[in-house]
């Protein structure tokens, strides 16, 4: 699975004594469009980390990408948050039944029980038929942690 990224950036910021938080958003463009998706995979775009995260922390995520569907077969594009591989966070399923070029975005959040040491934020992309799917455009991902 090739991605061709180009343009990125990557902005951090931090809150006020009244609202404490930490966020990081990442933006990229596609070069040009992504190989077509195989069935079933989750394929890893954008990652952002942190450090030291305390019990009851809240992360709340939110991502999006443009997708380009061919083929007359109807088929499931699923964008996925995971911290870690094995956390979801968030999932959003969208179902494609011809062709298309569109956007589509995921949001959710999680409450962390625990804390994390080092928390590693994934936003992934699936489908369910191979060959008819691939990632057009802009690719946006962004994490906020509420202290």
């Amino acid at each position: 699975m090739n991605l061709y990224f180009g343009n990125a950036k990557t902005i951090a910021k931090s809150g006020s004594a009244l609202y404490p938080k930490l966020q990081v958003t990442k933006d990229a463009e596609l070069n040009r469009p992504s190989d077509w998706l195989p069935a079933h995979v989750e394929v890893p775009l954008l990652t952002v980390h942190f450090t030291r995260l305390a019990p009851g922390n809240v992360a709340e995520g939110e991502g999006s990408i443009g997708y380009e569907s061919r083929g007359d077969s109807p088929t499931n594009l699923t964008l996925s948050i995971r911290r870690d591989p094995s956390i979801k966070v968030a999932s959003h399923t969208l179902s494609i039944d011809n062709q298309q070029k569109k956007l589509t975005s995921v949001t959710g959040s999680e409450w962390l029980e625990d804390g994390a040491a080092l928390a590693v934020y994934r936003l992934y992309a699936s489908t369910t038929v191979p060959n008819t799917v691939r990632l057009l455009g802009p690719v946006h991902f962004t994490i906020i942690i509420r202290l």
